[in-house]
């Protein structure tokens, strides 16, 4: 059996991706092109694993033919992988600062969005792919101010700056993308909300600003949703209660979301967990507030609530009650169990209307099954 013979051997980095570590071995190693020196590892993968029935993509099989040549592991969870075909534009763009320090392609400089470096402040230039084969002789790139920068970039320079060195990076830095894509969302949603239903204006822009500046990037789900809340309720502890309710059914909607531009969305991750802590820390008003009855013995588990309206007796009628009022003349997503006898006769009723039976305006819903309602409560 013949066998791939390598000279060059260096390492692979941290933030490198695995495909751009092929084309360094490819060019180091005298090969005519990286397609040449991963067709030569697939063959040789093929060798050796004769029986193999897998249906490996070819990445796998040159990552496994590789560890093979080199005796040596190269970690999974740092491969830092692309989607195959988008590794295969023939100019990139890099950091001549970080080039010069040492001359291996940063998997973050392939990304969309990112044209300033992290590390050094400084816009990165176009280079063709046999970037190897040159030499920066100058780095006189100017500094760029970091406060003109735009908000997407500060979220995603902030994220690489953080994960970049970690292991599955590529994987962490997306997630921090989805986070502010969706916490954004929530914002805008929930400033919409108390503008249209209880007549109060929040610090929307503020919140946006936290959100754009990176500032969240690393923190976690509860920390994040925290520091927003704290700004949209200016430190008002009712409308931070009332905010931390509607956010919680906000992002208990259904798991397909849409917004204006017709565009889907799911709950980035960690979301749909911090609604189901958050749900259960409020107070046994929460059930009140939203129509699942109030707590019985210990906390329900998985949400097994039922719609007996138990608990308004605790309501403040002055205060408390606005909140009642917004929600139940509200369409608003609920996590209500679906073999509830009631809801499936109220289902009935509306199939056929707008909005969809699943989305439904209590007060009505309390009416048509003979329930009490917010009506029933005192002025």
């Amino acid at each position: 059996m013949s066998k791939l013979k390598l000279l060059y051997r260096a390492d692979k980095f941290l933030d490198e991706s695995f495909f751009d570590y092929l084309s360094r071995l490819s060019y180091w190693n005298g090969f005519n092109s990286a397609n040449v020196f991963k067709s030569a590892l697939i063959k040789l993968y093929n060798k050796i694993y004769l029986d193999d029935k897998n249906q490996l993509f070819n990445i796998m099989k040159c990552h496994s033919a590789l560890e093979s040549v080199l005796k040596r592991n190269i970690n999974y969870s740092q491969l830092n992988l692309f989607n195959y075909s988008l590794c295969h534009k023939g100019v990139i763009k890099i950091c001549r600062c970080c080039w010069m320090k040492s001359k291996y392609i940063r998997f973050y400089w392939r990304m969309d969005g990112y044209s300033i470096c992290h590390i050094h402040k400084t816009k990165l230039i176009v280079c063709s792919e046999g970037l190897y084969s040159h030499y920066f002789s100058s780095v006189n790139d100017s500094k760029v101010e970091t406060d003109k920068m735009e908000h997407n970039q500060r979220v995603l320079n902030k994220a690489i700056e953080i994960y970049s060195l970690t292991d599955f990076a590529l994987k962490k830095i997306e997630s921090e993308l989805d986070c502010n894509f969706y916490e954004k969302k929530i914002i805008i949603w929930l400033s919409h909300f108390l503008k249209m239903h209880m007549s109060r204006d929040v610090n929307i822009s503020d919140a946006l600003n936290l959100s754009d500046s990176g500032a969240l990037v690393g923190l976690s789900i509860h920390n994040r949703m925290d520091k927003i809340i704290n700004i949209l309720s200016a430190s008002n502890k009712w409308l931070e209660n009332v905010i931390r309710i509607v956010a919680v059914l906000r992002v208990k909607q259904l798991p397909i979301q849409y917004d204006a531009s017709g565009w889907t969305y799911y709950p980035a991750p960690g979301f749909d967990y911090w609604a189901n802590i958050e749900g259960l820390s409020i107070d046994s008003l929460f059930y009140a507030y939203v129509g699942f009855g109030s707590l019985r013995h210990t906390m329900p588990a998985r949400y097994q609530f039922r719609y007996e309206f138990e608990g308004f007796s605790f309501l403040e009628s002055s205060i408390d009650r606005s909140l009642c009022v917004s929600l139940y003349n509200t369409s608003l997503y609920f996590p209500y169990d679906r073999n509830d006898v009631d809801l499936i006769s109220y289902q009935e009723l509306v199939k056929n209307r707008w909005p969809n039976p699943r989305s439904i305006k209590f007060n009505e819903y309390l009416k048509l099954i003979g329930k009490k309602s917010i009506d029933d409560l005192e002025n």
